[in-house]
């Protein structure tokens, strides 16, 4: 986290990808940049995303890769990225988050709901509950409440981050926004 004065905040993520489209990550980096945005009154909190590319021969180098069009084994491929960093990558059925890894499925994806995603790799629990019915042979019956409609977290296509988001990353790094010290 970097401050430039009293009333502005700038959380670098670092991301390494092995999507190789740069203009899609550029559109991602400032969907995401754009979303994660809050002023209110004079304070501004803002994340800063770096991307490092890892082209596919890199990330399988000494590997045999997937053939081209082939599905690939997902747990094997997530490990052959450096630990301890945030990912993007592709390959998923659907999109959704596990541990510091973003897997992007086939289908569209609007950049509310990826940023509602990037609120994981932050540490932010989803905030909607859903629950499931069995309807037998008529299938499975799924039920959703968000809480609070205002928040991404809560309501990833109509919410938004707030402060409350950068407070709450700001006390887990041991700060409050309050503190002008930092």
């Amino acid at each position: 986290m970097q401050r430039s004065d009293n009333h502005h905040w700038i959380f670098h993520v670092p991301i390494v990808t092995d999507i190789e489209d740069e203009s899609f990550v550029a559109r991602v980096k400032r969907e995401l940049e754009k979303i994660w945005h809050v002023r209110d009154g004079e304070d501004d909190f803002r994340v800063q995303l770096s991307f490092s590319i890892i082209s596919s021969g890199r990330l399988y180098a000494g590997v045999s890769a997937p053939d081209l069009g082939a599905a690939i084994n997902l747990e094997r491929h997530l490990n052959l990225f450096p630990r301890g960093t945030a990912v993007l990558t592709t390959g998923g059925l659907t999109t959704y988050v596990q541990g510091a890894t973003i897997i992007l499925g086939s289908e569209k994806i609007s950049s509310k709901v990826l940023a509602h995603e990037f609120g994981h790799l932050l540490g932010f629990r989803d905030s909607y509950f859903r629950g499931y019915q069995d309807l037998g042979s008529d299938g499975l019956q799924v039920m959703e409440a968000d809480p609070d409609r205002r928040d991404i977290m809560a309501s990833p296509n109509s919410g938004s981050v707030t402060k409350n988001h950068f407070s709450r990353l700001l006390m887990a790094i041991g700060r409050s926004p309050a503190d002008r010290r930092l």
